[in-house]
């Protein structure tokens, strides 16, 4: 019977003392570039802690955090946070570049640089 208790605390102390981490900040529904493959991971959560990168996690994974961010579906990738251009970024051409662009054309503007920035770091 003893040996019966002894494991049954065991088992207590293990359950009962688990910890939910709570991370710092987290940056949740985000697109992540793998800078290696050239994937875009959707869905994403990035899960940081004294300012660094703690894990990257699927959006419906659960995790406690003291600061949420609603990534709205940004892109994210090493050293950006959906970056700010302007026309004239992808035009090269002050003179005959619109003062703003498409939200339909955005998308192939958004690959263009990409393509063209991205792997040079």
């Amino acid at each position: 019977m003893d040996k019966h208790f002894i494991t049954f605390i065991i088992v207590l102390l293990l359950f009962g003392c688990k910890s939910d981490k709570i991370h710092d900040l987290a940056i949740k529904n985000v697109k992540v570039l793998n800078v290696l493959t050239g994937e875009i991971q959707s869905n994403k959560t990035i899960l940081i802690d004294n300012g660094k990168i703690n894990q990257i996690i699927n959006a419906d994974q659960s995790f406690k955090a003291k600061e949420n961010i609603e990534g709205r579906n940004s892109l994210v990738t090493p050293s950006f946070i959906d970056t700010h251009i302007h026309p004239t970024d992808i035009l090269g051409d002050y003179d005959n570049a619109p003062k703003s662009l498409q939200t339909d054309s955005l998308g192939i503007y958004q690959k263009r640089i990409s393509d063209d920035y991205l792997p040079f770091g």
